[in-house]
C-alpha cells in the first residue's frame, strides 16, 4: 500500500554548549528533536503513439524521437513542480533587487540572509542559485570587484553541476529559463532568481518504481516503455 502523505524527518540545529564539564559528574543528555516535512506523493505519466506506417515511412528512428521527447517532457515537469513549490513561499521570502537589476551584491546580500538564519550550503559551503539566461547577462555585466566567476575559472571545473555557469562569492548558478515571471509585457518582465541552501527541496522514489540500470542519477531519472503494437 502506499503511504500518503510522505514525511522527511530533519533533525533540529544543536545550541552550543559553554559551559565546562565537571570533574566526576557526567551531566545530563541531550534531547534531540526532529522537524517533520511532509509531501503527498503522486503519479504522473504521459503517452505517445505512432503508426506501422509512419515508422516504415520515415527517414529516422520514431520511437528513439520519440522516447527523447517524452523525457525532456518529464524533465520539464518535474522542474515546473518543484519550481511551483518553491513559488508558493514567494510571500514570505521574496526580496527586490536593490536597483534596477539583479547585481552581484544581490545575491551576496541572499546569502548573508541565509547564513544568517543557520541555513547550512548546498554544496558544501556555496548555496545554489538558479537564474534565468536574462538576469545572468545582467550578473554577467557587472564588474565591480568580487563579482561573477565562470565555470571555466574553478580550480576543478570538472566538478561542477548539470547546468552550472558560473559562481558569485559562494553562489552557484545554474542556468534555466523554467522560472517565475511577472505578467509585465516585454521589456519590463521579472524573471525570479533562486537562492537556496541544505535542504531546500526533498525527492522520494516509492521502492520499485525507480527507473533500473541507472549509472548517472544527474542524467536518469525517468523509465519510458515502447511497445511496439
Amino acid at each position: 500500500p502506499t503511504r500518503n502523505p510522505w514525511q522527511w524527518f530533519r533533525y533540529n540545529l544543536l545550541s552550543a554548549n559553554p559551559v565546562p564539564s565537571a570533574e566526576g559528574v557526567v551531566g545530563s543528555g541531550i534531547q534531540m528533536g526532529t522537524g517533520t516535512i511532509s509531501a503527498t506523493v503522486s503519479q504522473y505519466s504521459d503517452f505517445a503513439t505512432g503508426s506501422t506506417l509512419l515508422q516504415d515511412t520515415a527517414i529516422d528512428s520514431i520511437a528513439e524521437n520519440f522516447s527523447e521527447q517524452l523525457g525532456y517532457r518529464a524533465g520539464l515537469s518535474v522542474d515546473t513542480i518543484c519550481r511551483i513549490e518553491l513559488d508558493t513561499l514567494a510571500s514570505t521570502t521574496d526580496l527586490a533587487p536593490a536597483g534596477a537589476n539583479l547585481t552581484s551584491s544581490d545575491l551576496r546580500r541572499a546569502k548573508a540572509l541565509l547564513n544568517g538564519v543557520d541555513v547550512r550550503g548546498k554544496e558544501g559551503t556555496d548555496m545554489l542559485g538558479i537564474i534565468h539566461p536574462y538576469v545572468l547577462y545582467d550578473i554577467m555585466s557587472d564588474n565591480t570587484a568580487g563579482g561573477f566567476i565562470d565555470v571555466m575559472r574553478y580550480s576543478q571545473p570538472e566538478v561542477a553541476m548539470t547546468g552550472e555557469v558560473g559562481k558569485i562569492e559562494g553562489v552557484r548558478l545554474v542556468k534555466s529559463t523554467n522560472v517565475k515571471t511577472s505578467s509585465d509585457a516585454a521589456p519590463n518582465t521579472l524573471y525570479t532568481t533562486y537562492v537556496v541552501g541544505k535542504g531546500a527541496m526533498g525527492v522520494v522514489s516509492p521502492p520499485g518504481n525507480a527507473p533500473s540500470k541507472v549509472t548517472d542519477p544527474q542524467k536518469q531519472a525517468f523509465q519510458v516503455n515502447i511497445i511496439q503494437g
